[in-house]
């Protein structure tokens, strides 16, 4: 028997809160500012950090950074909460096949400045200037459709193939190390946009405008309709390999990292080391090792050549977050 989904999410003020589902139900967590501000920031040692489980991001909290845009207002200006709810409305009877969380930040992370999801859970970025309700609500559904390509159709599924194949995309022209409009994870999640995002998310065009419209492409949105009815796929990444871990300070090779990805990989990328407040220490250039592993060496080092003090640091594929996070040791 087929138990009904259902979501409340109530508007108190600013914060935005999902009352507990029904069961079987999925469930959309949203995080307004002031819970971000008082539950996920925090600082240390004159860093402004956002911890969400066990990952933490280095935040920027001067709006006239030189990371950032020269044209912004001198203040950061962070997604309406309402406007966060009506793109959850908007999906319809779609919302209740969503297990995600949602945070609004007032800060923007110092490794991705824009808005991105990671392993469930969706950031909002802040604007530099005033955001429109167009743009949230577009931003909220993109991300969503992020959450269905990574838990209905990841990279290297039967159905991710189907999408490809439906879509007509080339792997010489498209795939993950190409153009943002060019990447296929990008141009599903604005396929899901502009077809199921309803009016207002889905005002303007997809990103890509070389390729056919999405409404133009037969049945692509009857396909994603029935995508989502499907049951989420186990997508948990395997298991970083790090050799030798602990590894100590001049050892020959220093330590290898190996990142497994679901589907092939033509370039390797980087990858960023953190320490454990956060702090990237050393960018990676990585090579490949496999058709789906790539592998980055480390030789304890900082960027400017210096040795790291010993201690546990994390390591992530700065291409491919969903490859997980390698925790390794240094020691003296």
């Amino acid at each position: 028997m087929n138990l009904r989904r259902s979501l409340l999410i109530c508007l108190t003020g600013l914060a935005v809160v999902a009352l507990p589902p029904t069961e079987g139900a999925a469930s959309v967590i949203v995080r307004d500012v002031d819970e971000v501000l008082r539950d996920l920031i925090h600082e240390y040692d004159g860093t402004t950090y956002l911890t969400v489980e066990s990952r933490r991001w280095d935040l920027v909290t001067d709006p006239s950074s030189p990371e950032l845009s020269a044209l912004g207002d001198g203040a950061f200006h962070p997604m309406s909460a309402a406007e966060v709810d009506a793109a959850l409305r908007g999906l319809g009877d779609l919302l209740d096949r969503f297990d995600v969380e949602i945070v609004i930040l007032p800060f923007p992370r110092r490794s991705t400045l824009k808005s991105s999801c990671e392993g469930g859970t969706i950031f909002l970025s802040p604007g530099i200037r005033p955001v429109s309700p167009e743009h949230v609500r577009a931003t909220v559904v993109h991300e969503l459709g992020h959450v269905l390509h990574q838990t209905r159709a990841p990279a290297g599924s039967e159905a991710w193939a189907d999408y490809q194949e439906l879509r007509d995309l080339d792997p010489l022209h498209h795939h993950a190390g190409a153009a943002h409009r060019d990447r296929p994870h990008e141009i599903f999640a604005e396929d899901f946009r502009v077809l199921l995002g309803g009016p207002v998310a889905s005002a303007s065009a997809a990103e890509n405008p070389d390729l056919p419209a999405p409404g133009s492409v037969p049945g692509l949105e009857h396909w994603l309709r029935e995508l989502a009815r499907t049951p989420a796929v186990d997508n948990r990444p395997e298991e970083p390999q790090t050799f030798p871990n602990p590894f100590a300070r001049g050892t020959a090779a220093g330590l290898e990292i190996r990142f497994l990805a679901r589907a092939g990989v033509t370039v390797p990328g980087h990858a960023d080391i953190y320490d454990l407040q956060g702090r990237r220490v050393r960018s990676l250039r990585g090579s490949l090792a496999g058709d789906r592993t790539v592998a980055f060496f480390w030789d304890g080092r900082t960027e400017a050549g210096k040795w790291t003090g010993s201690g546990f640091y994390f390591v992530r594929w700065r291409e491919r977050p969903e490859a997980g996070t390698a925790r390794v040791q240094l020691l003296r």
